[in-house]
């Protein structure tokens, strides 16, 4: 958790979910997920009931593979600031994983030989900068670097009040609340075919209510075979402007 002060609903709360180890019993697949909250709004949000799918999560999705969505994340680095700010970056090496694999014993314990391999590669890192130097209060980096695998779904999701209030720009997209807003850029992909949907969703086995979801599925949602790198800030007036150097995860 990444929190700006404890003034009030103007503090900056970010929130990455590694998932460093199992869970037995209501957990969802959430490795790599995340929250953010800050000016009085919920900026990207996921499942906050007993049963939760990936697809309810902002995170890439691999929908052409078959993979190991509930494993777990791997600490790869964290950073703090007295601020508040912070970097964390996670090996989702396990999540990428063959749906076959079996990567944990009954006392949760991590097995390395029942790790099979699915050619996928992924790393998801997350910055939260609270500093103000950015001309924003609160600016979010977010990074995935994936090797391997077929078409990827970059998504963020949002509440059922958000998305009405969510347009996609030219190389991203931007939250509007009136008192405050987010204005997301893609460093990469360079074009990004952004979309904003709201969805009717029917997730997992319909009909058992312990392993389903029907409901409504918000969320901005780019499709590519790319890597992945977003600049996000959230502010009371206008965005600060942002200049790219160079291409693609070196930029």
């Amino acid at each position: 958790c990444f929190r700006s002060g404890w003034e009030g609903s103007d503090d900056f709360v970010g929130q990455v979910f590694l998932k460093a180890s199992l869970v037995k019993g209501w957990n969802h697949p959430e490795a790599g997920a995340f929250r953010l909250y800050g000016l009085g709004h919920p900026w990207v949000v996921g499942s906050y009931e007993r049963v939760g799918f990936r697809e309810q999560e902002p995170c890439v999705l691999l929908p052409l593979d078959d993979t190991a969505v509930g494993a777990c994340g791997r600490l790869a680095h964290r950073q703090v600031f007295p601020d508040g700010s912070g970097t964390l970056t996670i090996d989702l090496n396990d999540v990428y994983a063959s749906a076959r694999s079996r990567l944990y014993d009954s006392n949760l314990l991590r097995l390395p030989e029942g790790f099979v391999d699915a050619g996928i590669r992924g790393l998801r890192a997350v910055a939260f900068d609270y500093s103000g130097k950015s001309g924003a209060p609160c600016l979010l980096v977010l990074v995935d670097k994936i090797t391997g695998g077929q078409e990827r779904w970059w998504q963020w999701t949002l509440d059922k009040d958000a998305v009405g209030r969510t347009k996609a720009t030219a190389n991203g997209f931007a939250i509007d609340y009136g008192d405050a807003s987010l204005t997301a850029t893609f460093v990469a992909p360079a074009q990004p075919k952004v979309e904003v949907l709201s969805e009717n969703a029917r997730l997992g086995q319909i009909g058992d209510g312990h392993r389903s979801y029907e409901g409504g599925l918000h969320r901005v949602k780019v499709v590519g075979r790319e890597h992945f790198f977003v600049v996000a800030t959230v502010q009371r007036k206008d965005a600060p402007a942002v200049k790219v150097e160079g291409a693609g995860l070196d930029a």
